[in-house]
């Protein structure tokens, strides 16, 4: 530790060395302050300042995380104006969505054949996990066949001879034969009616 120089009276050589060195001197009693006396530095406002100032080493990356998140997300969020905004999904792409969800092992060329195929049914988005559910990922065809005769995925359901109508769909039997045989044992199918009579 250096000691400091004796400067005798000359109080302006004492404060300047003090300036110099980093130190603050009080004022002469009666003397207005000069530069020397004042503070230095600002007063260290972050973390890091006074990590830094008081020589300790605080673990700040903990701190800086969640801002760097929080900017992530705001970079990522789409903006209005439409600049950013993502595209929505078509209903091929759902669809699809849907045909490898009910059938994760289809190969990518035949689910996207048999998505098109359910695109081309007529059944509602909405409705399409219920008719695949019931009828089988292949069973586009038959659920065409349903809705343009006015069947319900809830028409499915329903018990015609001892028999839930899917079970029959599913094992080949013909919607319009399904139908006779209901309108036999007296049973309504069609919710609705029927788009080509």
């Amino acid at each position: 530790m250096t000691t400091r120089p004796n400067f005798g009276d000359d109080i302006e050589a004492a404060r300047l060395y003090d300036f110099l060195r980093g130190r603050q001197s009080a004022p002469v009693p009666g003397q207005r302050p000069t530069p020397a006396c004042m503070p230095q530095h600002r007063p260290a406002t972050t973390p890091e300042e006074i990590a830094r100032r008081e020589g300790i080493d605080l673990d700040l990356v903990a701190l800086r995380r969640p801002a760097r998140k929080a900017a992530d997300r705001a970079a990522r969020r789409p903006r209005l104006g439409g600049r950013s905004r993502q595209a929505q999904p078509s209903v091929e792409d759902l669809v699809l969505r849907a045909v490898r969800a009910c059938c994760p092992s289809l190969v990518p060329a035949r689910a996207v054949e048999v998505a098109r195929q359910w695109v081309c049914s007529g059944c509602s988005l909405l409705e399409l996990e219920g008719w695949m559910a019931r009828l089988g990922v292949h069973g586009a065809p038959v659920a065409a066949d349903c809705v343009e005769r006015g069947l319900s995925v809830a028409s499915l359901d329903v018990v015609v001879d001892g028999m839930h109508v899917r079970r029959r769909l599913r094992a080949g039997e013909s919607v319009d034969s399904v139908l006779a045989l209901a309108r036999i044992h007296g049973v309504t199918l069609a919710d609705r009616p029927a788009q080509h009579s």
